[in-house]
């Protein structure tokens, strides 16, 4: 894939040099042409001309549009990459799965694995390409008119001085932008998040006006520095030009009087006329760079305080997986992370429906998670008799955990369904059928962001759907029946029925209905577990 990636990259820097070539070429010639036709007149063999000028204008818009193409293929290559790195990593890496579960965490993740595949695009073609052409300009003038060589010189180590000028500026002003982009998400995070409460603060509702600076301050402080970064640039382009016309100033002055020239001497002025078009626009693409070492900066703090943590906490686990069958659970005095208030040991040898019943805040929820390892606990949890011993950060295939609200990919139906498998699209279509979710369409229908929104049932129905495609050997539901209907009730205890039959169903639920045929039901919160005969009461907690 990396491989596959340099060539694009390559390929587009290519095209990006073609296209700088064609339209310095297409600019420099139309000069020569209109200067050569005013002094030698009628004389002048237009056609040859006019065919190179056009010929140089096709492929001024050929290699343009090929570069685009080209280099968003290297980014988006580059960028998947990267983020499959980052998933790889995070597949085994159990505080980074739960990092990227906060929004902000997953908006900074994407937002650098961006500035790091845009480093082509968004800088090296662009700087690869017009330095090339400012190198292959200069050899020009060297050789066709070698008298105007000292104005392009001049001009060009002015440009290399104010390009590099900018570049050191701007790795400084990236720590303070940095800085400042950090202070502006965690303020604003923490007012969009508040919003349900702004009309309790009537004294920020009533002096809004007088507090908006200081109640937004990180705002004016971000534009700010980006502004300061904007304007060194724009400074930056008024040097460029300065030099530019003290250049032409001067080339004008030494041959003011010349009773004629030759035709080639138009093109050293159009070069300077036009600099800020050629080359000034190259200054805003040191952004690119400092975005892109903003980012690695980012990974390598990133990486020392994942170190540092890890040697504060040496038992920070890596997940480990595993695909053994599993007939036969045993938990001996459980207390999930201390939320629970008192242990739980069970035996479950059989399959069928066990129930963790408790009010809220119990730990119903955070002893499903123990059981299948994404939360540490204490006491021993086991399968099979002891031979598979449960550990946190110990993730079993043959095991399958639904959580309150089922996560929903940006992708289609289908996808979410096979999350990555090959399945038959009849399968898929059934389970959708059984669930009660076939009405969402065809499989297709794209979910997430741009797309259809799951409510919390459906939310809980897909959760169901991934587990009957699945067929694990446990099935660990978290409040399965939780804002369903009657009719989407009854419905999901049917299936949960039908999945418990030849597997072991573990249930956390403050809703019993009468029809859920349960072999057991824990209270949790009285460490006391029930048998069968006491399960048929419909129960609501909380």
């Amino acid at each position: 894939m990396q491989t596959n990636t340099l060539k694009t990259n390559l390929l587009a820097l290519l095209l990006s040099v073609t296209y700088s070539l064609a339209a310095m070429g297409l600019l420099l010639v139309s000069s020569w042409f209109i200067a050569a036709a005013s002094v030698v007149g009628s004389s002048l063999n237009y056609m040859l001309p006019a065919v190179i000028i056009r010929a140089l204008a096709l492929i001024r818009i050929a290699s343009g549009y090929a570069a685009l193409l080209v280099g968003h293929s290297g980014f988006f290559k580059s960028l998947q990459t990267k983020r499959m790195a980052l998933f790889a990593t995070s597949l085994n890496n159990l505080s980074l799965l739960e990092q990227v579960k906060n929004s902000a965490q997953v908006e900074a993740m994407s937002t650098t694995t961006e500035q790091q595949a845009a480093l082509w695009i968004a800088w090296v073609n662009q700087n690869a390409a017009m330095f090339i052409t400012l190198l292959l300009l200069n050899v020009s003038v060297y050789l066709l008119i070698p008298s105007h060589l000292i104005y392009m010189l001049v001009v060009t180590i002015a440009f290399v001085l104010v390009y590099a000028l900018l570049i050191v500026f701007g790795l400084k002003q990236v720590v303070k932008i940095a800085k400042q982009k950090t202070n502006f998400v965690t303020e604003f995070d923490d007012k969009l998040h508040s919003s349900p409460l702004w009309h309790l603060q009537t004294e920020f509702l009533d002096n809004h006006i007088q507090q908006k600076s200081s109640q937004f301050a990180s705002t004016s402080q971000l534009l700010n520095a980006q502004q300061t970064q904007q304007k060194a640039i724009f400074y930056g382009q008024l040097c460029l030009q300065l030099f530019a016309i003290l250049a032409l100033y001067l080339l004008f002055k030494q041959y003011a009087g010349t009773a004629s020239q030759n035709a080639l001497f138009i093109l050293v002025p159009m070069l300077l006329l036009s600099i800020n078009d050629w080359l000034g626009k190259l200054l805003h693409s040191q952004s690119g760079l400092v975005d892109f070492i903003q980012a690695k900066q980012g990974d390598a703090e990133k990486a020392l305080a994942a170190t540092v943590d890890k040697q504060a906490q040496p038992s920070s686990p890596q997940i480990t997986r595993h695909s053994q069958p599993i007939h036969a659970l045993s938990l001996n005095n459980v207390t999930a992370c201390s939320v629970q208030r008192l242990p739980i040991s069970i035996e479950i040898n059989h399959a069928g429906c066990y129930l963790f019943e408790g009010s809220s805040g119990a730990g119903k929820s955070s002893l499903l998670k123990a059981i299948s390892g994404l939360q540490p606990f204490k006491g021993d949890i086991s399968f099979n008799q002891q031979s598979i011993v449960q550990q946190f950060g110990k993730l079993h295939e043959r095991i399958v955990y639904c959580g309150q609200s089922a996560p929903v990919l940006d992708g289609t139906l289908a996808e979410n369904l096979s999350l990555g498998h090959k399945i038959e699209q009849n399968t898929l279509q059934q389970v959708l059928n059984d669930v009660n979710l076939s009405y969402l369409g065809a499989l297709t229908q794209w979910l997430g962001t741009g797309g259809r929104q799951l409510s919390g049932g459906e939310r809980q129905r897909l959760n169901l759907a991934r587990a009957l495609i699945f067929k694990p050997d446990v099935v660990l539901l978290d409040e399965p029946f939780e804002a369903l209907d009657n009719h989407n009730i009854a419905l999901m205890v049917r299936l949960i029925n039908q999945l418990s039959k030849p597997r072991i169903v573990l249930i956390a639920s403050h809703i019993v209905p009468q029809t859920l045929m349960l072999n057991q039901h824990i209270d949790i919160e009285n460490g006391r577990v029930f048998p069968k005969e006491n399960s048929s009461e419909e129960k609501c907690y909380g």
